[in-house]
């Protein structure tokens, strides 16, 4: 499961405040994100695209691990020969250097059909209207 919803809106310039949820029914990662829906929307139309080969690859990070930044998000679709499946390889990171540390690796396994719905349902995402995209494959 992928859920992004929205938690604020700068009225100036349209950044979006994120809170992004994965889960994969093993693992769960929650992190605050900041980001433009132009660059979410461009992740979702190469999602619907998905995948052209079995090498294709579908990347959507922002951020980086380390002081430079407040986060660390990474996110990307492709097949995994090992179980013959594809995936949503996820990572994140929130950057803390405190108690509050944390960071998560784990994969999502998912039908390439509804890998698809869910670059559309992002392609379409007007946060203004609609405050939270949720996609579920399992």
């Amino acid at each position: 499961m992928i859920r992004l919803k929205i938690l604020d809106i700068d009225d100036s310039d349209e950044l979006l405040k994120i809170e992004i949820h994965l889960n994969n029914g093993l693992f769960a990662s929650t992190l605050e994100i900041y980001d433009y829906i132009e660059s979410i929307q461009k992740f979702g139309i190469e999602l619907t695209e998905f995948p052209n080969s079995k090498s294709d690859e579908v990347i959507y990070e922002i951020g980086e691990k380390g002081e430079k930044w407040a986060f660390y998000l990474f996110l990307k679709a492709c097949y995994k020969s090992d179980n013959n499946s594809f995936v949503i390889k996820t990572k994140t990171c929130n950057n803390e250097f405190n108690d509050s540390f944390a960071e998560s690796e784990f994969e999502i396994i998912a039908e390439t059909s509804s890998i698809n719905r869910f670059g559309e349902s992002l392609k379409n995402w007007n946060p203004k209207d609609k405050k939270t995209i949720e996609w579920n494959e399992f």
